[in-house]
């Protein structure tokens, strides 16, 4: 017999992966990946939902500064289409529209997964202590809107002495 070691091929520890620590290294490498993957989501939904409150802010202005210089007693709509025969505050009472536009109907920046609605009701001077008409005073409510839920609102009177001031 000689002395030469034997060479078996045998199980060595120590090198290697065993099936199991691979098995529990995928899971672990899967739960880090889902965690990204939702914080990536989450921000992505946060940076959509910036754009739009301030594309709704422009809506908002671009609403005011529109209503604001319209006035406050009813005149005859001229034979124009839309908001463009829009010539009283009151006219926009329970407008909406999605996406929100400008009055010659060009869809306005930023606004395409926005809807826009306004109300129009008049307000008792009295309770101002004012003795005067509640025709003379009105509250303009503009809210805009993304998949129904309220993202930006602006109420502000308006009055015929504003509408004077505003042109």
């Amino acid at each position: 017999m000689s002395d030469a070691p034997h060479h078996h091929a045998r199980y060595r520890p120590g090198h290697g992966f065993s099936m199991i620590e691979a098995v529990i290294s995928c899971a672990i490498v899967g739960g880090l990946l889902a965690a990204a993957m939702s914080a990536a989501g989450a921000a992505s939904e946060r940076r959509r939902d910036i754009i739009d409150r301030s594309a709704a802010q422009g809506v908002l202005g671009e609403f005011w500064a529109e209503i604001g210089g319209k006035a406050i007693e009813r005149l005859e709509n001229p034979p124009l289409p839309g908001r463009l025969g829009f010539n009283d505050v009151r006219d926009y009472e329970k407008y909406q529209q999605s996406p929100p536009r400008r009055a010659d109907g060009t869809i306005l920046p930023g606004a395409d997964r926005l809807g826009v609605r306004i109300t129009v009701g008049g307000l008792d001077p009295s309770s101002l202590g004012k003795d005067d008409s509640s025709e003379d005073l009105l509250e303009v409510t503009i809210t805009v809107l993304r998949a129904g839920r309220t993202i930006a609102e602006l109420s502000f009177l308006h009055s015929r002495v504003w509408a004077e001031v505003f042109r």
